[in-house]
C-alpha cells in the first residue's frame, strides 16, 4: 500500500475485562516533533544508515520514479568514524550518493501494541521486497516504539557535518520476539524509547506490598507498579489495615482453625479435671462410707 491509516488508539486484550490501551496518535506526533527536520533521514542507527518514514512510503534515495519504501537500508562499508565510505568527492549525507539502497519496508503488515510482562510499547511491522538469503520470502523490518516512563524530555535529532542525522535512543534491537515464526534472519528492529509509547495505567498495573505487623495490630501497605504505564488509575497511596486484612485469606483462615483448636482443647482439658474430680469425690465418700 502507498500510505496507512492507523487507529488512534490501539488495544491489548492481555485482560478481557480491562485491557490495555496504547495511544498511537501520540507516539506518532513525538516521532514527528523529534524526528521531522531529517526529512526521513538518513539516519544513522548502530554504524549502519537508514532512510525512515513511517506510514508514508518515499522513493528511493536519489530517484524521481520507482519502487517506493518505509525504510531504505543504505550500503556501503563504514569507517573508523561510522560514516559510510562512498567514494572521495561525495558527502555521505547526500541521498544521491546511497550505492544501492535496500527496500526493507514496501508496505505496511500490521501496527500492533506489545504488552509483554517486562516490555510495553507499540510496533509497525513491513513486508519488505528484499529476498531473505536461503528462504523463499522477504527481508523485512519493524519500528518498535518501546515504552519508557524515565523519558520525558526528548530532543530532536542533529546533523553532523556528514549530513548524517542522529536521534537519540534509537538503535537496533533483538529482544523482542518475532510476530512470524519463519522470520528472516535478516530482519531488523528498529527500537526508539518514548514514554508516549506507554499504555494507561490500570489498577491491576499496581502490587500490593504489606509492611511489618505493628504491635497495635497494624501494619502500613504500599502499592508499587509492577508495569510501565502513565496516567489513568493513579497509584494508590500507601494505606494503613489491620494486619489481619492486610495478610492473604488463607493466612487468616489458618489463624481462625488454630484459635478453634486452642480454645476447643481448652474446653476438653477442663471437661476433664472437672470429670477427674468429679470421680474422686464419688469413689472417696463411698470408700469412707465403708470405713
Amino acid at each position: 500500500s502507498s500510505s496507512c491509516t492507523a487507529k488512534p488508539v490501539l488495544v491489548a486484550d492481555d485482560e478481557p475485562e480491562l485491557p490495555l490501551r496504547f495511544n498511537l496518535s501520540a507516539a506518532l506526533a513525538a516521532w514527528q516533533r523529534v524526528a521531522s527536520a531529517a526529512a526521513g533521514g538518513p539516519f544513522e542507527v548502530d554504524g549502519q544508515q537508514y532512510f525512515l518514514s513511517l506510514l508514508d512510503p518515499v522513493l528511493e534515495p536519489g530517484e524521481e520514479d520507482g519502487e517506493r519504501s518505509h525504510i531504505w537500508e543504505l550500503h556501503g562499508s563504514t569507517s573508523r568514524e561510522g560514516v559510510p565510505d562512498i567514494g572521495d568527492g561525495v558527502c555521505a549525507g547526500d541521498a544521491a550518493a546511497s550505492s544501492d539502497p535496500l527496500n526493507l519496508a514496501s508496505r505496511i503488515a500490521a501496527i500492533e501494541p506489545v504488552a509483554l510482562p517486562s516490555l510495553r510499547g507499540i510496533r509497525i511491522r513491513y513486508e519488505g521486497a528484499e529476498p531473505c538469503p536461503g528462504l523463499p520470502g522477504n527481508r523485512s523490518a519493524s519500528i518498535f516504539f518501546q515504552c519508557n516512563t524515565k523519558l520525558r524530555d526528548e530532543p530532536p535529532a542533529t546533523r553532523d557535518s556528514a549530513g548524517i542525522f542522529h536521534l537519540q535512543n534509537l538503535g537496533l534491537t533483538d529482544s523482542l520476539p518475532s510476530a512470524n515464526p519463519n522470520a528472516c534472519a535478516d530482519d531488523i528492529v528498529l527500537k526508539w524509547h518514548t514514554v508516549h509509547a506507554c499504555p494507561t495505567c490500570r489498577q491491576s498495573d499496581y502490587a500490593s506490598q504489606p509492611g511489618v505487623c505493628g504491635s497495635d495490630g497494624y501494619r502500613e501497605v504500599t502499592f508499587l507498579p509492577v508495569a510501565a504505564c502513565v496516567g489513568g488509575f493513579a497509584q494508590p497511596s500507601t494505606q494503613r489495615q489491620p494486619c489481619a486484612s492486610a495478610s492473604t485469606s488463607g493466612g487468616g483462615e489458618a489463624q481462625l482453625m488454630l484459635q478453634v483448636v486452642v480454645v476447643g482443647a481448652i474446653c476438653i482439658s477442663a471437661f476433664l479435671v472437672i470429670y477427674a474430680v468429679y470421680l474422686h469425690r464419688k469413689y472417696y465418700d463411698k470408700y469412707a462410707e465403708v470405713r
